[in-house]
């Protein structure tokens, strides 16, 4: 017969008093009897024994209700409204916060009920769907609300269209936009009409557009009726905004423009911009640094080197820890002058304030950035090393002088390929070591890595977990280990690991 959730949970909460009340006498029994070794044992017999009859009953009780039935409707409402509001806001879902939402709503007549009356399920706007983006503004009751204008025809049909401005006279319960259009023209006239509402809750704006990405956004772009988005007058409504993403490449074609937008974004906290090309209308040595007091987290993506170094010459970011540099491979100078770009962060002191610092490489020409001299990071800091599997043995040999000037590196990742030739006790402060997925072949190389007495977590991808044991045991300090993509895992080789005090955690593993 099936025994519902609520009798086990009685059954077993019952049990558990039980034993919590035998140990707490024998709890009081050590603070009022010194009794000898043995004669202890003896006095706290009949404990161990009733604790054993207590957790025997439990046991019996599990095996009792293996045809358990499932605890339909018994959930509180609160408790699955925050279940939903998890899977809402699980990241690595492949469906959109508005799928998550209706799926959840369209199991049974409770789900619903409880979807529908959790507002933050329904604060995602689209425009794919009109009636699905009016149902949304009604559902999310007021709160702060992400919308994505995305231009999918027929649906959008100029700017005056239905559901467009159904969104936008909400627009100001917005904290993130996302624009994502085909058309420079298209976004120009979403600016035009956006510089009239307010958006004080605006904290994070992404525009982008694949069609401009594809073509570097010089397909319908005329130079001689320029009148670029970056100063339009809705930069001035987004005093607040702290998350700023342009991933359209070209879309803004002259430095004084993004002068122009960046003075006016003075809390910007996080900026990536996919710069392209653009016209250095202005000398930079002319003008006063953009101040961003607040800014923290600045990416690059596709830069050329004459964009990088005007940007990076132009902004003043105090607070300044993470920078991350893509390089575009269709610049031809981009091997000559990468020198040059470096030097200009040496000279605007930016590298000096950085705690953490990505750089993509790209192709082997690049190698004289590796035997740069005196930069300086600050605090904790991360060193990334990625390569694509095409390993230039070259490029590696430049390593060694790299990591001599990075004293003060906390955590270091190298990527793909071979290992690099490095003196590693020139990096004594790492603490953490990521070898990405490095080439099994040439494990007997490692050995170096035990010039890092201080590694305390080791995060590995070989393909052989036997190797991987070995290894692992030679870092005196080593507290924790990370392994992915294991084979031959035994519980032998867990145990031996444990013995050492390693904690092992096993991302995947193939059988």
């Amino acid at each position: 017969m099936a025994v519902t959730m609520p009798a086990i949970l009685a059954s077993i909460h019952a049990v558990s008093m039980d034993v919590r009340l035998l140990c707490t006498n024998i709890v009081q029994s050590i603070h009022t009897k010194t009794l000898p070794g043995k004669d202890a044992r003896l006095q706290f017999n009949p404990y161990v024994a009733e604790i054993e009859e207590a957790l025997g009953e439990i046991r019996q009780t599990i095996r009792e209700t293996q045809n358990i039935l499932s605890p339909i409707q018994m959930l509180p409402d609160e408790i699955l409204g925050s279940v939903f509001m998890a899977a809402w806001n699980d990241g690595h879902s492949e469906l959109t916060k508005t799928q998550v939402t209706l799926r959840l709503s369209h199991v049974c007549q409770r789900w619903r009920n409880v979807s529908c009356s959790t507002p933050i399920l329904w604060s995602e706007i689209r425009l794919r769907n009109g009636n699905l983006s009016h149902l949304c503004l009604q559902r999310s009751q007021g709160i702060p609300l992400i919308v994505a204008l995305e231009e999918v025809d027929p649906i959008w049909d100029g700017i005056m269209d239905h559901g467009v401005q159904n969104i936008y006279a909400h627009l100001s319960r917005a904290h993130k936009l996302v624009l994502r259009v085909e058309t420079y023209d298209r976004l120009r006239e979403v600016f035009h009409y956006a510089k009239d509402v307010p958006v004080p809750l605006l904290e994070h704006l992404v525009l982008t557009s694949q069609r401009l990405r594809e073509t570097g956004g010089v397909h319908d772009f005329d130079m001689t009726n320029y009148a670029p988005i970056s100063r339009s007058p809705f930069w001035d409504n987004l005093s607040n905004l702290i998350h700023l993403e342009i991933q359209c490449p070209s879309l803004i074609r002259k430095l004084s423009d993004y002068r122009y937008m960046l003075e006016r974004l003075s809390n910007l906290q996080y900026l990536k911009l996919d710069v392209g090309t653009f016209i250095i209308d202005v000398n930079i040595l002319e003008f006063p640094s953009i101040h961003l007091p607040n800014l923290r987290s600045l990416q690059f993506e596709s830069f050329t080197i004459k964009a990088l170094q005007s940007i990076l010459g132009t902004i003043s970011a105090p607070k300044l820890g993470y920078l991350e540099v893509n390089h575009s491979e269709d610049d031809p100078m981009f091997g000559s002058s990468l020198r040059d770009a470096l030097e200009l962060l040496e000279d605007s002191t930016i590298l000096s304030r950085i705690n953490s610092l990505d750089i993509d490489l790209g192709p082997e020409e690049c190698t004289g950035f590796y035997t740069m001299r005196g930069y300086s990071l600050q605090g904790e800091c991360l060193l990334k090393l990625e390569r694509e599997k095409a390993v230039y043995d070259r490029t590696w040999n430049h390593l060694d002088g790299f990591v001599e000037v990075l004293p003060k590196v906390a955590k270091l990742f190298i990527g793909y390929g071979n290992p690099p030739y490095v003196d590693m006790g020139r990096a004594p402060s790492v603490i953490e070591l990521d070898l990405g997925d490095v080439d099994i072949s040439v494990l007997s190389t490692l050995g170096r890595y035990q010039n890092l007495p201080s590694i305390k977590t080791l995060r590995l991808g070989f393909s052989d977990f036997k190797h991987e044991v070995k290894l692992v045991t030679q870092f005196p300090r080593i507290k924790e280990v990370f392994f992915k993509s294991c084979s031959n895992v035994s519980r032998d080789d867990i145990r031996a690991l444990r013995r050492h005090g390693v904690k092992v955690n096993i991302q995947m593993a193939k059988q």
